[in-house]
């Protein structure tokens, strides 16, 4: 449900926060302000099938507030090793890779 509410000139103003009920459902344009997002990377990730669960009717798309916070809560990481894990499937381990210095010592 997107908020309206009026001016004095009589311009409509709509709301780009999400609604508190975790039900209601947000339009794009409030789930990408809710995740920092644009509309654009809501749309591609629809098509990815990768972003948070939507509901579509029929061309109309709206995302419940509790699927946006669960998506949310599912990408959040404690540390550089957890969001390395997320993104390349295992921990990035720069000790693996040779220095400078071990590079030179063999020649």
């Amino acid at each position: 449900m997107i908020a309206k509410s009026r001016l004095t000139d009589g311009a409509a103003v709509v709301s780009l926060l999400p609604p508190l009920d975790p039900d209601t459902g947000c339009s794009e344009m409030q789930a990408a302000n809710f995740l920092g997002m644009s509309v654009r990377t809501l749309q591609a990730w629809r098509i990815r099938g990768t972003g948070p669960r939507y509901c579509k009717i029929g061309r109309s798309v709206r995302y419940q507030r509790r699927e946006l916070v669960a998506f949310q809560r599912s990408h959040t990481v404690t540390s550089m090793t957890d969001a390395d894990v997320r993104t390349h499937g295992v921990p990035r381990n720069d000790s693996l890779l040779p220095l400078a210095s071990d590079a030179t010592a063999g020649q």
